[in-house]
């Protein structure tokens, strides 16, 4: 009988969690493009276009000792004018960076690869 209250608790919990992780309840992570605008310590601020209402607008990503960068050793090389991907998730109302990926360098390393 305890087993089985066990396995009722599990499946219950489980239920529960994919209910919130469909209802947008839980963050597992969302991603942008854009423009850096600015970089300042401990953020970057980027340009980009939200497809959903067709406007350009602003968003400031806080970068944390997590976050972890590709195509770009750290924080302090992305310059203004960087064409970048950022993940992040939501935590208390801030969108913390997850990872931030330089797009041009990738680009530009296909391209590369088309011409040999």
């Amino acid at each position: 009988m305890k087993r089985l209250s066990i396995f009722f608790l599990a499946g219950i919990l489980t239920l529960a969690m994919a209910s919130a992780a469909m209802g947008g309840l839980l963050d597992f992570g969302k991603s942008l493009e854009g423009t850096v605008k600015e970089v300042a310590a401990g953020l970057i601020v980027i340009t980009h276009e939200d497809p959903e209402n067709n406007a350009i607008s602003e968003v400031a990503i806080e970068i944390n000792e997590k976050t972890k960068f590709e195509e770009v050793g750290s924080l302090a090389e992305l310059k203004q004018g960087d064409q970048v991907k950022v993940k992040y998730t939501l935590e208390e109302d801030k969108m913390i960076a997850t990872l931030v990926a330089k797009i041009e360098a990738q680009q530009e390393r296909g391209t590369q690869r088309l011409q040999l």
